[in-house]
């Protein structure tokens, strides 16, 4: 029950924390530069190479897991001194 008491402080104190100042970091340049073009999603998904998984990549992916799990099982085997 306590621990509800202390949760309420807890979440307020960053509110009492001094932030440095943002805007004095952004340089002259930064400031005078244009807002970025907006363009449709459509356009975004368009550029976007479709996936390439194919019917081996199953496969693929099941034999590099049979060979990374036959490399652990020789690596636990090795003594470490």
């Amino acid at each position: 029950m306590r621990a509800w008491l202390i949760l309420p402080v807890l979440f307020a104190i960053p509110a009492c924390i001094e932030y440095p100042e943002l805007d004095a970091k952004v340089d002259a340049a930064a400031r005078a530069a244009p807002y970025p073009d907006l363009i449709p999603v459509e356009e975004i998904r368009a550029s976007v190479a479709a996936p390439q998984i194919e019917p081996t990549t199953s496969s693929d992916v099941n034999a590099r897991a049979a060979r990374l799990k036959a490399r652990a099982a020789r690596l636990l085997k090795t003594p470490i001194n």
